[in-house]
């Protein structure tokens, strides 16, 4: 291996700040504690928006959404009020009977359970689609179907011809499967902040209001 590459790669990796500015974007949530094993997530996440890891914090925000309404499902379903041995047991056998549910039957139970409302519900519906099932399948190509079109310019440098053709067209970023990582994380840069503060916010007003009852 290059001596060479792995001296810039470390000296890029050493060289990354904190974007100060994106801190401010989810400051509630980097300064909010849950007290509960979503905590250690949640703290991930917001350390890849202060570094300008989008794509990170995406999948790590489709991954707290899930975990959030899987352990809140389970708990409702179990009719535990406490966590002694026999509330745990309870708690772990409703986790095992849906590990094969898929997102979309989680919302909708969380939504049956009270646990989110009608329009949360119809939120995280739309995330799923947006980004949760795309990005989780490894589907640049779904996760982009509605990124719009783009101009192209190519060049055409023949040896024989005098000046260049040049040919400019207006094309569908979804079909440009060799820039798809480009559009991928441009998308991402876009959209982690507010899909995690949108999770994120969701979730610690259902624990402000479950620990105020």
């Amino acid at each position: 291996m290059n001596k060479e590459h792995i001296e810039h790669a470390l000296h890029v990796i050493k060289n990354i700040k904190v974007n100060t500015s994106n801190f401010y974007q989810i400051q509630e949530s980097a300064a909010t504690t849950l007290h509960n094993q979503l905590d250690n997530v949640r703290e991930e996440i917001c350390r890849c928006i202060c570094f300008n890891l989008y794509q990170a914090a995406i999948a790590l925000t489709n991954h707290l959404s899930e975990a959030f309404l899987r352990l809140n499902i389970a708990i409702k379903e179990s009719g535990a009020t406490d966590f002694n041995d026999e509330a745990l047991e309870k708690i772990h056998e409703k986790f095992t009977e849906r590990d094969g549910h898929e997102l979309g039957k989680m919302i909708n139970s969380a939504k049956r359970l009270g646990i989110i409302t009608k329009d949360q519900a119809k939120k995280l519906g739309e995330y799923r689609e947006q980004w949760r099932n795309p990005f989780s399948h490894g589907s640049p190509h779904q996760l982009l179907k509605d990124a719009g079109d783009i101009t192209m310019v190519t060049i055409d440098l023949k040896a024989d011809a005098p000046f260049p053709g040049v040919d400019i067209k207006e094309v569908k970023m979804q079909s440009q499967f060799h820039l798809h990582g480009l559009f991928q994380g441009a998308k991402a840069s876009n959209d982690a902040i507010p899909y995690f503060r949108y999770v994120d916010e969701l979730i610690i007003a259902y624990y402000d209001k479950i620990n105020n009852i």
